[in-house]
């Protein structure tokens, strides 16, 4: 693919830090900053598809052709392939090739490709994959590094906007079409600067032009997480139960569904002078909690798995029935509800015994968390919390042999996890008594 692709220069991604400059070296002369065209965004009031003129720029020189970066990628010399029908897909590929690369990716080079594709092929439907996938890559920045960097947001709303002009201008078929996920990506990012103006003039847009898109429901819930941000309960209540009733079974809604039990199930927590109230907010908690586990498919499908999304909420619901003093009607719940419907998932089984052994632990039935763990044991490999809560129970019966057992394979497997030195301070009490 590259012998038909040819070279694809550079484009500065801004990964690394500037070299710092020696003390005793010379100030760089300094050069007066040129002023930037207008940057209105197609959300924007204003917005133009005319390019404007730099004011500065001499009418006797060449305009230099614009690349998908603002000038960091060129039109190179073209190569004997380039008028060749395969060209096109060669370019495209040689770019995946890069993003795919074992045993590690060369996102260097799939910029690179995806950029000379969108100079060379503006206006084809390629072009906007090529933009979606480089903003998709700025944003993966971030995401994968707690350290948030916002140049690397901004790169990924440049190249997001780009998908969205020119599928203006093309106007592709819907099949093709990509707009509404990169605007619901521009909300995301708008978001994450805490730009939470931005995120609503985004949201208002996809509103306006792609409220059937299932991407709108994105936009919902940044929006939803805006308001939350900013301390707009209403505002934010209001906006995921219209997202869980738009897109039932969608995952946004399932994901407002478990942010919605977690705002209940803190209002409970702060109504405890008034009783009813606190029963009120604790009921909708478990309803919202309830719901995730039951809807929720554990089947992968377009938009992911939702498995994570169940375990959240069965850990959140044993919360909030033991913070109500409702030990039993957990248990009821657990055993007559979910049990039977995860029977062909024994993962999510065995996570469901695992509460189950909650509370019969907090509430001193001992023989019955051991049980339900043997269980669970059977089902899947005891996560680092069902262990500890094993080798707890044996060591609250008494069990002092089985106890340390499992607080030794504690410490051994879970080294990097809370419960490794919780295990270690129950041996250290064991050891003194």
């Amino acid at each position: 693919y590259e012998v038909i692709a040819g070279a694809a220069p550079d484009v500065e991604l801004g990964l690394k830090k500037p070299d710092k400059p020696a003390a005793d070296a010379p100030a760089a002369e300094k050069k007066p900053k040129r002023k930037p065209a207008a940057d209105i965004a197609p959300w924007e009031e204003g917005a133009s598809t005319e390019e404007k003129p730099d004011e500065e720029s001499k009418p006797e020189e060449e305009a230099k052709p614009k690349s998908a970066g603002e000038g960091e990628a060129r039109v190179l010399d073209e190569n004997p392939y380039e008028r060749q029908p395969y060209y096109k897909n060669a370019v495209y590929q040689a770019a995946m090739c890069y993003s795919n690369l074992l045993p590690k990716p060369n996102f260097q080079k799939m910029v690179n490709y995806f950029s000379l594709l969108a100079v060379k092929f503006p206006k084809d439907v390629l072009a906007l994959d090529a933009y979606f996938k480089i903003g998709a890559f700025f944003m993966s920045l971030n995401q994968e590094n707690k350290a948030q960097d916002l140049d690397k947001y901004k790169r990924a709303v440049e190249y997001f906007t780009k998908v969205v002009d020119t599928e203006r201008e093309i106007k592709p078929d819907k099949a093709f079409s990509k707009a509404p996920e990169a605007l619901s990506k521009v909300a995301s990012a708008y978001y994450y600067m805490k730009d939470f103006a931005k995120v609503e003039e985004v949201f208002n847009l996809l509103k306006k032009d792609y409220a059937k898109s299932p991407f709108f429901a994105e936009a919902l819930y940044w929006m939803g997480m805006s308001y939350k941000d900013q301390n707009k309960t209403r505002e934010m209540l209001d906006l995921f139960t219209t997202l869980i009733e738009q897109f039932k079974g969608q995952r946004e809604s399932f994901i407002a569904l478990s942010l919605l039990g977690d705002y209940y199930a803190d209002e409970a927590a702060r109504e405890k002078k008034d009783p009813a109230a606190a029963v009120a907010a604790s009921n909708e908690a478990v309803k919202m909690f309830e719901r995730v586990v039951l809807e929720a498919s554990p089947e992968p499908g377009e938009r992911g798995s939702n498995v994570d999304l169940i375990l959240r909420s069965l850990n959140r619901l044993t919360k909030v029935y033991s913070d109500a003093d409702r030990a039993q009607d957990g248990v009821d719940a657990y055993e007559k509800k979910f049990l039977p419907l995860f029977q062909k998932y024994p993962d999510i089984a065995a996570r469901v015994l695992e509460e189950i052994s909650v509370f019969y632990n907090n509430n001193g039935v001992y023989d019955s968390a051991i049980d339900s763990l043997k269980k669970a044991e059977k089902l899947s490999k005891l996560t680092c919390r069902g262990e500890f809560f094993l080798a707890q129970a044996y060591d609250r019966k008494g069990d002092r042999e089985n106890a340390k057992k499992y607080y030794e394979d504690i410490i051994n497997r879970c080294s990097k996890e809370p419960y490794a030195g919780m295990a270690f301070s129950a041996l250290m009490l064991m050891e003194l008594e």
